[in-house]
């Protein structure tokens, strides 16, 4: 579900990353890696929300699969019986095909919107849960992945297992948790629409 690894980098860096207030002068800063695409694909807290948006885009895809469907349908109408249709037919299979190439288009360009908004908000609570776990455990500086790091400075598994201690099961447990995620890409949805309006009434 994670796979936005530069803007997760660049967000988690400048809220987690940090040298902790207690930490005496001169001593060396608790310094610790964490995978957050790891943490993402693999904590159970997250995987309630990455089945319903997995759910949701291939509901999506059907629709768009099956309007493809259709407008293959028509074209090859029109290739078989094109030549013994009368111009208002085949007038109105254009019509048909414009209209299906039109709502495909749409849905399209929603489906690519629906995803990286729910991605994106998934994203920021995941980053925020882990910030709040690493502060919890007295780490000083956060590194959100390495190319390298000896396993001791790799706190990928204890973060995730702090993370994920206290869920169990129940749906409510995840439903929380969606909900959590549903606000944050309304709200950002809300922000784009409101950014829209602006450029538009000022074109």
């Amino acid at each position: 579900m994670i796979k936005s690894t530069q803007f997760l980098t660049i967000l988690l860096l400048s809220t987690v990353s940090m040298v902790n207030a207690e930490t005496s002068v001169g001593s060396s800063p608790k310094v610790m890696v964490v995978s957050i695409q790891e943490i993402g694909q693999k904590s159970k807290k997250f995987a309630s929300v990455q089945k319903r948006i997995e759910a949701e885009v291939n509901k999506r895809g059907m629709e768009i699969e099956e309007l493809k469907t259709q407008y293959s349908k028509t074209v090859e109408k029109l290739q078989q019986g094109g030549k013994d249709m009368n111009a208002t037919a085949q007038q109105q299979h254009h019509e048909k095909l414009a209209e299906y190439k039109g709502k495909i288009e749409v849905k399209q360009q929603g489906l690519q919107a629906y995803a990286e908004r729910e991605m994106r908000s998934a994203e920021e609570i995941l980053i925020k849960e882990i910030q709040v776990i690493c502060k919890r455990l007295n780490f000083d500086i956060v590194i959100p992945g390495a190319l390298y790091a000896d396993p001791k400075y790799d706190a990928t598994d204890v973060v995730m297992k702090e993370m994920d201690k206290n869920i169990s099961d129940q749906p409510s447990t995840f439903k929380k948790l969606e909900n959590e995620v549903e606000t944050v890409a309304k709200k950002l949805e809300n922000e784009v629409e409101t950014v829209a309006k602006k450029v538009k009434k000022n074109s």
